[in-house]
């Protein structure tokens, strides 16, 4: 019989025992900090940029992050799905190995380099935006649905 350890468990209970069938990873289910805790505010912002009142020069730069950063989230989402996955996918059928704690690390040092991308992110905004805007984008971020 294959001995199951709590990281594993954890693992397995955190992805729904259905992530072999699961969709594509939602950026409202899937962060080292869920976006519940840290929401993602670009589109929030890009959405809103009349009610927020942002000038040109804010908004030019609004445009600049949202062409730069979800190129380098997005990658990393998805590389951390398929780890998860795969991770999933070998932990439900047994074939749990002693690989599996590095497996875990790398799954962990993805998941860190997205918020990393993601917190300096929300760093950039809180920099280009005025306290009021700030405050605004982030009464909206928790108004609106979640991102899917």
């Amino acid at each position: 019989m294959v001995r199951l350890h709590v990281p594993v468990l954890v693992l397995a209970a955190l992805m729904g025992a259905t992530s072999a069938s699961a969709e594509t990873v939602k950026l409202d289910q899937y962060a080292l900090v869920l976006p519940g805790n840290l929401p993602h505010l670009m589109r929030t912002i890009g959405d809103h940029r009349a009610e927020l009142g942002l000038d040109a020069r804010q908004s030019a730069e609004v445009d600049a992050i949202l062409a730069e950063v979800p190129g380098k989230i997005r990658p990393l989402f998805q590389k951390g799905e398929a780890l998860e996955k795969a991770i999933a996918g070998d932990v439900l059928a047994g074939k749990v190995g002693p690989d599996l704690k590095s497996r875990l690390d790398t799954l962990q040092a993805v998941k860190r380099e997205a918020a990393e991308v993601h917190t300096a992110c929300i760093v950039r905004v809180r920099t280009l935006l005025t306290a009021e805007q700030y405050e605004g984008v982030l009464k909206l971020a928790r108004d609106e649905k979640p991102v899917k």
